[in-house]
């Protein structure tokens, strides 16, 4: 069948077992491993945030796209070439991924790619580091992240940190507000910064845990609202980072980032490896920490989410 009829995904054996069954399951994007950390902290923080998914009774699934096909649950050897230096790999967002596919490319899905991925196969949550979103400056030129338009048309709940510390956090916020995506604060009523949780930008709605959390994302789609909701975890508290150390290698590694003429898709992995190279090893700590985590917030609300809604989907035309 041509790809234009029907999408070539692959879903792993005991990814669909699992959906069909009822059991919960969560995906994992993969540009993390192929744009987002250096090696061997990309293929640590795939085992940590399985791990922790899988000590809450969830089963995780990485999405990621191998010669052309969009797969969700990839094998060690799909996650060894995404983490092969000597791979030509891309970053491939929801609006790549036609592209992607009919090349034959090979490369890490970000957070848009990995939601529209999980909704077709009937996954209803998401974990990721941090949220992608309205850049700095996007003012005088609009840059705005795909992940918050696939979150107003995914019905998928996405565990993040917060937006990435790189963007223009407080406008990422008003424009999840304008697209009508429900934002939630475990436990907390300020937003989190991806790096660190002292943004002083207001969460309208904190949730006392995971349960409540499932609870609104069912009210949500009861509504018939067509998109998703998120729910921003904060950064562990023995990892967190603060604004007045982040925020300026940031602004000045923006300045050099705009005479250098990057910018799109560049500009994100760009000014987060600057962070790294200033702040060393805990920057890395930090990252690596919150993916953990959150994959953790992310399997707990999977699990509430088909004790309170069993919904049993349709795991795909294809074993992987």
């Amino acid at each position: 069948m041509s790809v234009t009829a029907q999408p070539p995904i692959l879903v792993a054996h005991e990814v669909r077992e699992a959906i069909n069954d009822g059991h919960p399951v969560i995906c994992l994007e993969s540009a993390v491993i192929t744009h987002g950390l250096p090696r061997p902290a990309n293929s640590q923080a795939v085992w940590r945030s399985a791990h922790a998914a899988r000590h809450e009774g969830v089963l995780s699934a990485t999405v990621g796209v191998i010669d052309g096909r969009l797969k969700i649950g990839l094998s060690d050897d799909d996650l060894n070439r995404l983490s092969d230096p000597d791979e030509t790999l891309h970053k491939i967002g929801v609006g790549d991924l036609a592209v992607a596919l009919a090349r034959g490319l090979t490369g890490g899905t970000t957070v848009s790619s990995t939601l529209w991925a999980a909704s077709r196969v009937g996954v209803k949550v998401v974990s990721t580091g941090g949220l992608g979103g309205v850049h700095r400056g996007a003012f005088m030129v609009r840059d705005e992240s795909s992940d918050l338009t696939v979150l107003s048309q995914a019905p998928v709940a996405l565990v993040c940190a917060g937006p990435k510390a790189v963007l223009d956090l407080a406008s990422t916020l008003e424009r999840l507000e304008t697209l009508a995506v429900p934002v939630l604060g475990l436990r907390v009523s300020e937003m989190p910064g991806f790096y660190y949780n002292d943004t002083a930008i207001r969460i309208e709605h904190a949730v006392t845990d995971e349960a409540e959390a499932a609870r609104i994302f069912r009210t949500h789609r009861a509504l018939e609202r067509k998109g998703g909701v998120v729910l921003m975890n904060p950064v562990p508290a023995e990892a967190a980072l603060t604004r007045a150390e982040v925020d300026p290698v940031i602004e000045e590694a923006q300045e050099r980032a705009t005479q250098g003429g990057v910018r799109g898709k560049d500009i994100t992995p760009h000014l987060l490896s600057a962070v790294r190279e200033a702040l060393g090893e805990r920057a890395l700590a930090v990252n690596l920490a919150i993916l953990e985590d959150n994959a953790r917030v992310a399997a707990r609300l999977a699990y509430h989410m088909h004790r309170e809604l069993p919904d049993r989907g349709q795991a795909g035309r294809e074993g992987a």
